[in-house]
């Protein structure tokens, strides 16, 4: 049972990163630099055991856990209408009170059905912030070359797996693929993460930087040009 509840805490998380994704309409290939995940320590434990599933599925390249205590802060709000039910011709003098000293006043006046703990984020600088029912949750919305290699090698494979469709060619065919461009970030990113790229083609790319129009399908992998040519090997 407390397994199924690390899963549905793990999905929790997972949602509310797609959810930052809808309202800022970002690319689902498109890495968050990092995420913040305010949790309860029983919680962090639970969560660490699923984060390669995490990365996978948040498309974020780190992940950062903190005690919810120290990236938010409660501060309590005064239910006016409460207070003036319950002590009518007196509320006015009390909700003055509160305003010059809280803890004495709840103490005195045992206010604690007229409180709302309000929780507030403290990290606000690049991030979106939002409470889940377990978890405060920040993504950092920085974009750097990192971010951008990320992008585009996702970018790549999917133009290159669509070709391949295109041709008509399956997942079994023998196949050689030359790809050309002249985007500087684009050849950096296939250097850096060619062991990943090959991993899912399963097949060798070799790369130019000199682009030939008749090589094969023209795409753009953001602004960068990209030829692309896809051969069957016949056995």
């Amino acid at each position: 049972i407390k397994e199924f509840n690390y899963i549905d805490k793990m999905n929790e998380v997972i949602n509310k990163i797609r959810y930052f994704r809808g309202i800022l309409n970002m690319n689902k290939k498109k890495p968050f630099k990092s995420i913040i995940i305010g949790y309860s320590l029983e919680d962090m434990y639970g969560l660490k055991k699923y984060e390669k599933i995490l990365l996978t599925e948040c498309n974020v390249i780190n992940i950062l856990y903190e005690n919810i205590n120290k990236i938010s802060k409660i501060t309590l709000e005064l239910n006016k209408k409460n207070v003036g039910i319950k002590f009518k011709k007196k509320s006015g003098e009390i909700i003055t009170e509160f305003k010059k000293n809280q803890k004495e006043t709840i103490e005195k006046y045992n206010l604690e059905d007229c409180l709302t703990r309000k929780k507030n984020p403290l990290i606000t600088k690049n991030t979106k912030c939002e409470y889940t029912d377990n978890f405060l949750i920040y993504v950092d919305l920085t974009t750097d070359e990192e971010t951008e290699m990320i992008y585009k090698r996702n970018l790549l494979v999917t133009e290159i797996q669509r070709f391949r469709k295109e041709l008509g060619l399956h997942v079994w065919d023998k196949i050689k693929i030359n790809l050309a461009t002249d985007g500087k970030i684009l050849m950096k990113s296939i250097k850096k993460y060619y062991n990943y790229i090959y991993n899912i083609i399963k097949y060798d790319i070799t790369v130019n930087n000199v682009l030939d129009r008749n090589i094969g399908k023209i795409c753009k992998i953001q602004k960068d040009v990209v030829d692309i040519q896809i051969k069957k090997i016949d056995l």
